[in-house]
């Protein structure tokens, strides 16, 4: 009998991080047209390919921003699983955005823990960051859950932020300080390893 993707995730042992390539292209155009993304996601939609190459293509060299892909291996091949990154890259007040795409198929499958989490341990041992910062749109209250229990912390409320889904929407800020995160179970005295053990999610 062919078993469900849940169930061939959790047999399989590790995810691998790369930087975005443009191989990935169309499934971020594939992954922010879904509507399980974008009304979340204060983004002009529909996303067409031509514009996303583009978008790669400037971004290509922008020393700002660190864009990984995550993915796994399965009987078929590779799978896509996120594609996130940091953005904003202050590297003067040491300091970073950090922004989660994750593929509709495996949204709430306890994957996007190890991805956040990889990304703060990168941002604060390899980059040195002193803090990184997200936002969340008012309709998001799975995220904010989400971010709050990885630690982040509700720093403020953008009123009427930004135009979203035919009206002026609340903008949440979170962050998480070098101090807090090295209080974490989670958190790495080294840089991490560019292949996440799925199983490990104390």
């Amino acid at each position: 009998m062919r078993r469900s993707n849940e169930e061939r995730v959790f047999d399989l042992k590790r995810i691998i991080v790369r930087r975005l390539e443009e191989l990935d292209l169309e499934a971020r155009m594939n992954w922010l047209n879904s509507e399980e993304i974008y009304v979340n996601v204060p983004i002009d939609v529909p996303v067409s390919l031509n514009d996303t190459k583009k978008w790669f293509s400037q971004n290509a060299l922008n020393q700002s921003r660190k864009d990984f892909a995550f993915v796994i291996d399965e009987e078929q091949g590779q799978s896509l699983i996120s594609m996130s990154g940091l953005v904003g890259i202050d590297y003067r007040n040491r300091r970073a955005e950090l922004y989660m795409f994750m593929n509709p198929k495996f949204i709430a499958r306890g994957l996007g823990t190890l991805v956040l989490r990889w990304l703060c341990n990168y941002g604060f041992t390899e980059m040195g960051l002193n803090k990184i910062f997200l936002l969340t749109v008012e309709s998001n209250s799975r995220a904010r859950t989400f971010y709050e229990r990885n630690a982040f912390v509700l720093e403020g409320t953008l009123k009427k932020h930004q135009w979203h889904r035919g009206k002026f929407v609340d903008r949440f800020i979170h962050g998480l300080l070098f101090s807090d995160w090295k209080e974490q179970t989670w958190a790495t005295e080294a840089p991490p390893s560019f292949e996440i053990p799925i199983l490990d999610q104390k």
